[in-house]
């Protein structure tokens, strides 16, 4: 708002009515004003005109501007009528929106307003606020009381001991105040988000970058300062697939996963990568992000445009949810900064091959009718015998292996190493009679409903009388299923 002239004449109707009364004495010594004199009320009269005539010589420098912006064509607005802004809050259990048509009246004491124009009243609210810095490529969520304004306490505390990088835990003096989704600043430099508070500890959903010895400072972030907080900015290339990433590696041992990556546009310079799959921590059994340590990245940090990588994984695939996707997954993460700034120099993704390449892998179980047999032991000395040590008609030998027949369509081969056993072997062919023919044998898998034939490609004549194999496709419509309770 611009300033206003001052005014020329302070004065109102009462100064003047003073004035006139203190120079009666001296121009008309023989009056003498009463309350009820006539020559009292000509001169109120007289002192309210001076009043209207001091109230327009007061208006002369607006006049007079008005006159010159008039002069360079700045014209007045017209009138308007008076606007205010409105909100119109949903009742409670809301789920549609509303229309609020135009000239709707709204009343503010005496005084009616009518909207302008149609509206709608929407029941969706601010659920979270970002800060983007895209010079540093780093995203900042804001504390949730910003977002939902709900009062919120200060909360401060101190470590219990010290917390090492890599943990995703810490113990503070306090958790009372502290809840899920709460950022915390630990110590003066590292942020994080709290996802589990439970007595003296605090689980947080990414690992600590740094150590923190006891005693460091813990604070909870309540306010939202731009461009500063837990960075949750990633470059993560998540790849799912129930069948190919169903890998369970015996122990000291790998499961090697060949994925062939095809770039339309590759990287400018070499990605600081790193793979890892979802699995159990060693100790606790926990579900986490387990790092690949052995690969092989044929495309040099997507720097070229055709390559495998051959990952050796240690442990075996779990189920996980990834964006509302719950499967086996194997994720691809980019570490350090992106080396070069822009979308032109990002690497772009054609196609993306898996492969679970030959390798020689042991049965999970195996099983002699319901009796299970020690695969654990298993050697020349310890051998197993698939039908019993007496064989009869329709005894089965049962052997899984979650990771092998979980490879639908890929080409199987089961190998079988015999031991001499004579008596046995013509046991096998008939208790009765040593002479008679090999015994039949029906290869078979589980369909989801049933027993059904398994086809295959070389073996037929695989007896067990003698060390061999057999080939098949794994069929399509093979399913888990229970055998002996297990």
């Amino acid at each position: 708002m611009g300033l206003s002239s001052p005014p020329i004449d302070k004065r109102a109707s009462e100064n003047v009515l003073s004035e006139l009364q203190a120079l009666v004495p001296f121009y008309a010594s023989e009056w003498k004003p009463a309350e009820n004199d006539a020559g009292r009320a000509l001169a109120v009269i007289l002192s309210h005109m001076l009043e209207t005539v001091i109230s327009r010589l007061n208006g002369v420098p607006e006049k007079h501007f008005v006159a010159f912006l008039d002069r360079l064509g700045t014209k007045l607005l017209p009138a308007q009528p008076a606007t205010v802004p409105l909100t119109f809050s949903l009742a409670e259990g809301t789920t549609e929106h509303v229309l609020v048509p135009a000239r709707t009246q709204v009343a503010a004491g005496d005084v009616v307003f009518e909207t302008e124009k149609d509206m709608v009243a929407t029941p969706a609210r601010l659920i979270a606020a970002y800060s983007v810095d895209a010079a540093k490529d780093h995203i900042y969520e804001s504390p949730k009381n910003v977002v939902s304004g709900e009062a919120t306490a200060p909360f401060q505390t101190k470590l219990l001991h010290n917390a090492h990088a890599g943990d995703t835990q810490i113990f503070i003096g306090s958790t009372e105040g502290l809840g899920s989704e709460d950022i915390v600043l630990i110590g003066k430099t590292e942020y994080g988000i709290v996802s589990e508070v439970s007595d003296s500890a605090a689980t947080l959903l990414h690992r600590l970058a740094y150590d923190h010895n006891a005693h460091s400072h813990v604070e909870k972030i309540t306010s939202f300062e731009l461009f500063e907080g837990k960075d949750l900015q990633e470059h993560t290339l998540y790849m799912g697939h129930n069948d190919l990433f169903n890998v369970k590696p015996a122990r000291g041992k790998s499961s090697l996963v060949t994925i062939a990556i095809h770039l339309t546009r590759i990287a400018d310079k070499r990605l600081e990568l790193a793979w890892s799959y979802w699995g159990e921590e060693g100790e606790t059994g926990e579900g986490t992000w387990r790092e690949i340590d052995e690969v092989s990245d044929g495309t040099e940090g997507f720097t070229r445009a055709f390559g495998e990588v051959h990952l050796m994984l240690a442990g075996e695939v779990k189920e996980a949810e990834v964006r509302s996707v719950k499967m086996r997954w194997i994720r691809c993460q980019v570490t350090g900064p992106l080396p070069f700034s822009g979308l032109a120099s990002l690497p772009e993704l054609a196609s993306i091959a898996i492969t679970s390449d030959n390798v020689t892998l042991g049965p999970d179980m195996a099983f002699h009718n319901d009796v299970p047999l020690d695969l654990e032991h298993l050697s020349a000395e310890k051998p197993v015998y698939p039908f019993g040590t007496a064989p009869r008609q329709s005894d089965a030998f049962y052997v899984g292996s979650q990771e092998a027949f979980s490879k639908k369509n890929a080409t199987i081969t089961v190998s079988f190493t015999a031991v001499e056993y004579k008596a046995l072997a013509q046991a096998m062919v008939n208790p009765d009679q040593s002479d008679a023919s090999a015994p039949l044998l029906s290869w078979e898998y589980w369909d989801g409903k049933g027993w059904k034939v398994l086809s295959l490609r070389s073996g037929h004549a695989f007896t067990f009388l003698e060390t061999g194999t057999i080939t098949f496709a794994c069929p399509g419509d093979i399913h888990a299923t229970h055998v002996a309770g297990q």
